[in-house]
C-alpha cells in the first residue's frame, strides 16, 4: 500500500497491486503535508498545516 497527500485536504491510499485507489481519508483542516507508516505498517500517521496529528 502507498500513501500520497497532494496539498490538499485529504491522503490517498492505494494499491499497489492494482495501481487503484483503496480510500481517501479526510479530516484536516488544512493541506495535509506528510504521510507515512510505521515500521510495521500497522499505522499511518498524517501531518497538515493545521498543526494536528492525525494517527489512523
Amino acid at each position: 500500500m502507498l500513501c500520497s497527500a497532494a496539498g490538499e485536504k485529504s491522503v490517498f491510499l492505494w494499491s499497489m497491486r492494482s495501481y487503484t485507489l483503496i480510500r481517501k481519508l479526510e479530516g484536516h483542516q488544512s493541506s495535509v503535508v506528510s504521510c507515512d507508516f510505521s515500521p510495521d505498517s500497522a499505522l499511518l500517521v498524517t501531518a497538515s498545516y493545521d498543526t494536528n496529528p492525525h494517527p489512523g
